[in-house]
């Protein structure tokens, strides 16, 4: 199932945007057309959501997550805090998401569009209600079955740690109150802990060879090349990793490598779980929502992220939140969604149709996304104007010392 747009009203940072479209890898051109005014897009299953701190970023995977539950928000165990949007100037005390949704085979359903209508509620103080309002409901049947492969969505918080293998219990986990919120848990809860990577693949590989030969090609392709590569030898049993003949276990790589290795370990679990029989895990359909993707990443795998992800699950759809202009460089202006803010610091969503796509960083920083002004220091912009007027008017010693400051820094 994907997500193809989204209203939204009084929820956390947004008073109200309507029809939000989506990118989703069943767009049709007639629809990137109609939508986008484009006949073609690079990455047709990218979407990514940037803003400042506090417009609403993390809020708006969080509306989405909502929606694809539909009716299993019911039963949701989560506590919403201050859901519904506060003002001093407003009586609205109510919240309402709306999506639409375009089905597939694997949601094992019989119509081709959902919709799902939520209502968010001031109960009492800083706590809220939400429940189903759609008078439809049996298209989503699916959602409260115990069968992984209908409506498949999976998030993923800024917060992403790993629980340690010996602690983890996938009977425990099946076995809550509704499956499906564990999987966007931690877009919720900061504490909430990922699948490790070597809880469950080792028994993959002598259970289902086939689909192990899977998980690994996968697992190569995102992590791409120059980086730490997977081997499948386990050493006191820990994973170990290769890189220029060095041999490292998963705990002794650094921050950055395990913190990715983690969310990407626990996806591919839930892409396994989910994936039907008999059909690859790389044609496995759905959504994941992923908070500030380039969290821990250096720059030159920024800068790569998005294609990696595009290229090896074409049929994921996904939402992702970031702050580096290296991820935008990366992607064009179709797959940006931009959080700007009214005057009463209300979000609302804007589609820039200026492209992005091959830009340098200091060509999208100083752009509307980022709106910085300079990227240099202050102090450094300030002398760089001094000296260019001076430079304007002659002075052959502020042009060298110009030149200077430009090219090689210097002290003020």
């Amino acid at each position: 199932m994907y997500i193809k747009n989204l209203s939204v009203e009084n929820f956390k940072s947004f008073k109200g945007f309507n029809d939000l479209k989506f990118l989703h890898p069943k767009i049709t051109k007639a629809h990137l057309e109609l939508d986008f005014d484009i006949d073609t897009v690079r990455y047709d299953n990218i979407n990514v959501v940037l803003g400042n701190n506090s417009t609403g970023k993390t809020a708006f995977l969080k509306a989405i997550a909502l929606s694809t539950l539909g009716p299993g928000v019911s039963q949701l165990n989560i506590d919403p805090f201050m859901w519904v949007r506060r003002s001093r100037n407003s009586d609205h005390n109510v919240g309402y998401l709306k999506a639409f949704f375009e089905s597939n085979q694997q949601d094992h359903i019989n119509y081709a569009r959902v919709e799902s209508e939520i209502e968010v509620r001031i109960d009492q103080g800083s706590r809220d209600t939400i429940s189903w309002i759609h008078p439809q409901t049996k298209s989503w049947h699916p959602v409260f079955e115990d069968d992984p492969e209908a409506m498949f969505l999976v998030g993923y918080g800024a917060s992403r740690t790993v629980e340690l293998p010996e602690k983890f219990d996938s009977i425990s986990r099946e076995s809550s109150e509704f499956i499906r919120i564990n999987k966007i848990r931690s877009l919720f809860e900061e504490t909430y802990q990922l699948v490790p990577l070597d809880a469950w693949l080792p028994n993959m590989r002598k259970d289902n060879p086939g689909r192990y030969t899977q998980i690994v090609g996968l697992l190569s392709k995102i992590t791409g090349t120059g980086h730490f590569q997977f081997t499948g030898e386990i050493e006191d049993d820990q994973y170990i990793f290769e890189k220029e003949g060095n041999l490292i276990p998963f705990k002794a790589l650094s921050d950055g490598y395990r913190a990715f290795l983690g969310w990407i370990g626990d996806l591919l679990y839930h892409i396994e779980q989910s994936c039907p029989s008999g059909k690859k895990l790389v044609d496995n359909e759905g959504i994941v929502l992923i908070d500030e993707i380039d969290l821990h990443l250096h720059p030159a795998w920024q800068m790569k992220i998005l294609p990696l992800l595009a290229e090896a699950l074409p049929n994921i759809q996904f939402f992702v939140t970031t702050h580096s202009p290296l991820v935008v460089g990366s992607i064009e202006w179709q797959n940006i969604i931009y959080l700007n803010t009214d005057e009463e610091n209300c979000s609302f969503p804007v589609r820039d149709k200026r492209n992005t796509y091959g830009l340098d960083t200091d060509q999208i920083l100083v752009s509307d996304l980022f709106g910085l002004k300079s990227t240099r220091n202050d102090d450094v912009a300030d002398k760089l104007r001094i000296l260019s007027f001076k430079a304007s008017t002659g002075d052959s010693a502020a042009r060298k010392e110009l030149m200077t400051l430009m090219t090689k820094g210097g002290k003020l």
